[in-house]
């Protein structure tokens, strides 16, 4: 059983933006090899998020389950 707060993840991609900017400057101003291939990491997988197929397919059936009140359990 998994419990996911949707709120919270929702608030979390309203900001996704402003997070890529700011990964992209830390990479930028990073002097550290390491520090600056993390940063860039954040920023190729905040750029990502919503691209991938199946993670639209979860998406659009989290829509569809939370339309339909009439089902208790999946």
């Amino acid at each position: 059983m998994c419990d996911v707060d949707w709120n919270f993840v929702d608030s979390r991609f309203a900001d996704i933006d402003n997070q890529i900017t700011n990964a992209n400057k830390r990479a930028t101003e990073a002097t550290d090899p390491v520090q600056k291939e993390r940063a860039l990491q954040r920023s190729r997988m905040a750029g990502a998020a919503g691209t991938d197929p199946q993670e639209q397919a979860l998406h659009r059936l989290r829509e569809m389950l939370a339309k339909q009140k009439n089902i208790d359990a999946v």
